[in-house]
Parts: structure tokens; sequence; C-alpha cells
């Protein structure tokens, strides 16, 4: 049976940031909000290249504190009962049997429609991904829903194919790996990295939970927060507007978002009243360090070539300006090439960019590009702090400087590194 008062969370992240997330949520957890968590992270068990790492033992405040505060994450899903072994049908609805449905289903205001679900298979017997979804849907209306003729609840429209970036959304998953079921519920809801609503993007936007995983490692390397800080490739701004977020919650308890709902608020058993309570402290507890927050003196600029991107930057600016209060400090977006805009640099700004990368780019001017990225690092020898986020083969080649690889990983399909210039 189920617990109702702690959970096995699984966070998930792009795979090989792991150990990102893990002291990200490490952070988080151990925020007051009037009681400190009790989970404990085991970093031992943290493994390169699950996209995720699992916590138990979780509380729903947990859930909700994560939910708002987490820049890392990208979904979060609750672990339903226990993994059970399936090499047939029979198996599978045998296993169903046992799962604490009840608990979730039917979602809140969806009682006549059937969770849209994801069926992942692995090396099992089990394969059809079309035959399991539909005895999870049989056994639902039978068991769940208690409904065996016509006036069934509808499946959900969006049970439909997804692509691998919108599965995140998915209410219930079934992943089977080896025989070995494990069935999730969809705690965050939309992805985690969707804060933005009405967001201007241009040509391959950088999520903003990489752009949050890359300025959390830089900031590590520098050993301390980033306050003045260049991106001479912005496009939309993101690494500019996560820069500032991280400066906010550096000082400051971020406000709840009240501006998104989250997969838990749907849970037949999710307390309205109580995640109130949690809200206003939120709320109050913001309030309080506000008081106490001081602006210090920051530096942030994002350039691009690209009026297009500068005015999504801005536009983007505009959106998320109210949740960053009480830090009213107003970015620098300017349109230009980086040698056009590096004598508007601070001295020793530090570095942060999604280096242009991708198969539909001219390689010359992206090999000349860097040539002159290289050329403009050699003259301004302050600007030692340099990190880049690359997917191109010939830059470090083209720079004609050492750089040391920090994180390697995927982002959009493509194989990228974050680099770090090496002063040595």
């Amino acid at each position: 049976k189920e617990s109702m008062t702690t959970f096995k969370l699984f966070a998930s992240v792009t795979p090989n940031l792991e150990h990102l997330l893990s002291d990200e949520l490490s952070q988080i957890l151990n925020r007051n909000l009037k009681s400190k968590s009790t989970v404990k992270i085991d970093k031992n068990r943290i493994r390169r290249g699950n996209g995720g790492i699992l916590l138990e033992n979780v509380e729903r405040r947990d859930i909700w504190k994560i939910s708002h505060q987490s820049r890392i994450a990208e979904s979060l899903r609750i672990r339903m009962g226990q993994p059970f072994n399936a090499n047939s049908f029979n198996d599978l609805i045998g296993g169903f049997k046992k799962q604490p449905w009840k608990v979730y289903l039917p979602f809140q205001n969806e009682e006549k429609s059937l969770p849209n679900s994801e069926i992942v298979c692995m090396k099992s017997a089990l394969y059809h991904t079309g035959a399991i979804k539909e005895r999870l849907n049989d056994h639902l209306l039978q068991h769940v829903y208690n409904m065996k003729n016509s006036s069934s609840p509808s499946s959900n429209p969006s049970n439909e194919e997804k692509t691998e970036e919108e599965s995140g959304d998915s209410s219930i998953q079934i992943r089977i790996e080896r025989d070995q079921v494990q069935i999730s519920v969809n705690a965050s809801g939309e992805l985690l990295y969707r804060r933005t609503k009405g967001k201007h993007v241009v040509d391959a936007p950088l999520r903003e939970s990489i752009a949050a995983a890359i300025l959390y490692r830089s900031s590590m390397e520098i050993g301390g927060e980033i306050q003045n800080l260049w991106d001479p490739f912005c496009g939309s701004g993101t690494i500019v507007l996560e820069a500032l977020n991280m400066l906010r919650d550096k000082r400051t308890i971020s406000p709840p978002l009240r501006e998104r709902s989250f997969g838990f608020e749907s849970w037949r058993t999710h307390s309205k009243e109580e995640y109130a309570v949690f809200c206003r402290q939120m709320e109050e507890e913001s309030k309080i360090k506000r008081e106490e927050f001081t602006n210090d003196n920051f530096s942030l600029i994002g350039s691009d070539i690209s009026s297009k991107a500068i005015s999504a930057s801005v536009h983007n600016h505009g959106i998320v300006k109210k949740s960053l209060e009480p830090l009213d400090y107003i970015p620098l977006f300017l349109k230009g090439d980086f040698e056009e805009i590096e004598p508007k640099v601070p001295q020793n700004s530090t570095i942060v960019s999604n280096l242009p990368y991708g198969h539909r780019l001219d390689s010359n001017k992206l090999n000349e590009t860097f040539r002159r990225f290289g050329g403009m690092l050699k003259r301004r020898t302050d600007l030692k702090n340099v990190f880049v986020l690359n997917g191109h083969s010939d830059f470090v080649r083209n720079t004609g400087l050492n750089w040391k690889t920090l994180e390697s990983f995927s982002n959009r399909g493509l194989s990228v590194s974050l680099l770090q210039l090496d002063n040595a």
C-alpha cells in the first residue's frame, strides 16, 4: 500500500548533469520554509547518464519545494508502488492490480478522462506499446473508474504518440526494461524548464534548465557567483536571464510560481488547503528576505548580431522582470558583432555563452567566427573566466587557445561540451 506521507521521487535532468542537479536539490531541500527536509541524497548512488536522480522518503512539501525552486530539473515523477516482473500480459495485469492508483486517480476535475500515458519498452518480452496501453486503459476503466460500458471515460486527446521532448508531460509512464515494470505518475505537469510563458525564441534555443546547469557549473569553477557576465552569442537571452535568477536566489527565496500549475495539484489526494498554506509561507519568507535585500553592482550583458535575437531578449526580460523582484537590475542587450561589443565589456567579466553550432550553419563562416573569437580573447587578457557550450569539432583548433572540458552531454540531439578557457 502506497504511503500517503512519503514518496519515491525521480527528478529528471539532461543525462550527464545528474551531479549538478543533486547539488542544487540538496540546497533547495535544506532551505528553511518553516521546516527543513529530512531527505538525504546519497551521492554514491548517482550515476552519470541515468537522466535523473531518485529521492526516497520524500514528503509532499519536498515535492512542492522542488517544483517551485529547481532550475535544473526538467520533470518530476513519483514511482508508484514496487517494480514487478512481467513476461506476459497476464503478469502485467496482475501487477496493475497491486498498484495504488487511487492515491492519484481519477485526477481532480478530470473524472471523465483517462490520463494520457507514455509506454517505454526496452529488451523485454512485452514490446507492443499499443497493446500495453490498451490493457492499461482497460484496467483503469474497470478498477479505478469503475465503469464497464459505453459511458466509460474517454481517452485523453493527448494520449497520442509524443516526441521525446513532449513525453515528459505524460501523466502516467510505464517503463518496461528487461521485463521489469516501473509505473510512475507525473508530479510536475508541464516540463519544468517551460517556465516563461509567452517567451520569444530564435533558432536553436537553449533550454532554461541547461542554461542554469552551465551557469551553476561555471560558478563552481570560479569559486563564487557570477556578478559580471557577458554572453556574446546571447540568442533570446536565456543565459543572461538565468544568471539574473541565480543572483536573486542567492539573496532571497523566490516567491511561489503562481502563473503555472503542477501535476501534483490534480492528484486525487492532493490537499488544496495544505498547499495554499505552503504557498503563503513561501510568499511570507520571500518578503522577509526581501527586506534584507541589497542590489549589488552587477553587470550583465547579452549581445548578438541578430536584431531578432535582441528583440526577443528584451521581450523575455520584460516577461520575467516581475518574478525577479526585489532584484531590479536591468541587463543590457546590445546588437552587434562581439568584436564591436567587446570594448563596452567591463574588465574581468566572465563569459558564458552557447556558441553557434549545428548542421545548418556555414562551416567556413563559423571557422572564421571562432578564429576572431580566439583573437579577441588573446587581446583581452583580463577575460580569464570564459565558459562556452560547444558542439563544433573545429572550435578549439580555430581559436588557437587551450580549453578543458568540464561537462559533455546532448543538447537537442547534438553532442556538446561545456569548455573552460585554460589559462595555465
